[in-house]
């Protein structure tokens, strides 16, 4: 049985046959909501195509454009075609994505027939969602939206003239107000003026007030199987603090590796710091703050998870991170952070991330969207080729001198002590070398 070549995503929908006219209707009102996609009909989820009969592909064909068209509100015209693949016919309802959202279907109404795409999913929006298309409808960005009940005063005045003082552009000689607004952190609505969800998250006196949900968890787990917590710790705060604190935890909790340069020995961390640093920033610029979770930090043994609440900003795939293309949710999060000096360039974010992994010599990252998170997976582990460099230099030390450390080991070879010990402890397992002591008293030799 023959495989489509791509897989479902925020853009893509399998449906092994005609499901019932309703839940089609979701799936486009979804579609159209987000950045557009195709549906494709006789594909099983997991992408096994098992076509449709020319019948049923008729009946398709005349029908659903018109259902869709008199169902949604405002109107939708999908274009529908038939695609042969080897042998198999299957049907195709292409989408773009709706200059006039919210969609919805029109027996339900706004408020209960209103889909939108999470993930690889469509799922009924709620009122903050409706809200959000609404407002990106009027060319909004989502972080320009009026926290109704704020005011200028919810802003940390010291905070935002730091900002000022030390911004890498040239700094605004107008007032702290003119500047709050030209960057949208306030905006006026009905002669009332609110702090908006920019201001709020980057210089609100206390942002949890106003987003319970919106602070970052950072946890050290124990092994790779996430059953024993070493520790943890919520980083609460602006989203600059938040960074911060998040930052500091991983950096604190990663092993260092040593390399000799001439007669010196520079340090350097196990996952290189630009890498963390990128997708920990991602995460949090870029995050959908509508859906009440918070951005997750997980270091295990073997790798560096970080979990980001939404879905792609842009109609990206996981597989093109590297190509640069950038989509930005929240426009002045982004510039803020830009013109504070914790972006470099837009666009080369996921592309240094992967050129640095490969100078490394560490498996490949992956970037991976759920539903309604996306997980950036860093690995601690080296490629095949530099598992076996590490193992064959190791067993030459322990070759030369007879009862050694995991330190001594880390001061005479360019690798971290978490990267030995797992080399260490493989070879024991296999009886290559013996462990002798407990605790810092363990040496190895050769058995």
């Amino acid at each position: 049985m023959s495989r489509y070549p791509e897989k479902e995503s925020s853009s893509l929908e399998f449906k092994e046959k005609m499901p019932e006219s309703g839940r089609f209707v979701r799936e486009v009102i979804a579609l159209c909501n987000a950045f557009g996609g195709r549906i494709l009909v006789g594909i099983r989820d997991n992408g096994d195509i098992v076509g449709v009969s020319d019948e049923d592909a008729e009946t398709l064909l005349e029908s659903l454009p018109q259902s869709i068209y008199q169902t949604v509100h405002p109107h939708v015209i999908p274009k529908v075609y038939t695609q042969r693949i080897d042998g198999q016919l299957i049907v195709a309802v292409q989408v773009s994505e709706g200059m006039n959202k919210p969609y919805f279907q029109k027996s339900k109404g706004l408020d209960g027939g209103t889909f939108i795409r999470v993930g690889r999913s469509s799922m009924k929006a709620d009122a903050a969602a409706i809200r959000d298309l609404e407002w990106r409808n009027r060319g909004r960005s989502p972080d320009e939206r009026p926290i109704y009940g704020t005011s200028l005063q919810e802003l940390n005045e010291q905070a935002l003239k730091k900002f000022v003082a030390e911004k890498k552009t040239k700094s605004l000689k107008s007032s702290l107000t003119e500047i709050a607004r030209s960057y949208r952190l306030i905006c006026e609505d009905q002669a009332q003026v609110h702090a908006t969800v920019a201001g709020i998250l980057l210089f609100g006196k206390n942002p949890q007030e106003w987003f319970p949900e919106a602070y970052t968890v950072c946890s050290q787990i124990r092994g790779n199987d996430g059953r024993e917590v070493i520790r943890t710790i919520d980083c609460s705060g602006d989203l600059f603090e938040q960074f911060n604190t998040a930052y500091n935890f991983v950096l604190e909790a990663l092993p260092k590796k040593f390399v000799i340069k001439g007669k010196r020995r520079e340090e350097s961390f196990e996952i290189p710091e630009i890498a963390i640093r990128e997708v920990l920033m991602n995460a949090m610029v870029h995050r959908d703050y509508n859906v009440p979770a918070p951005t997750k930090v997980a270091l295990f043994e073997n790798r560096l998870e970080i979990f980001s609440p939404g879905s792609f900003p842009g109609p990206l795939q996981p597989g093109s991170l590297e190509d640069g293309v950038t989509y930005i949710r929240n426009t002045y999060i982004c510039k803020v952070f830009r013109e504070a000096g914790y972006i470099e360039k837009m666009g080369t974010g996921f592309r240094e991330l992967f050129r640095l992994y490969r100078l490394a010599g560490l498996d490949e990252p992956q970037v991976v969207e759920g539903e309604n998170f996306i997980k950036a997976i860093l690995p601690r582990t080296m490629n095949r080729h530099d598992v076996g460099g590490a193992r064959r230099d190791v067993l030459a030390i322990i070759n030369e001198v007879e009862g050694i450390s995991i330190s001594d080991i880390a001061n005479r070879l360019p690798l971290s002590k978490a990267t030995i010990g797992r080399t260490l402890r493989a070879m024991v397992e296999e009886g290559v070398i013996s462990k002798q002591g407990t605790g810092p008293a363990t040496r190895y030799i050769r058995s």
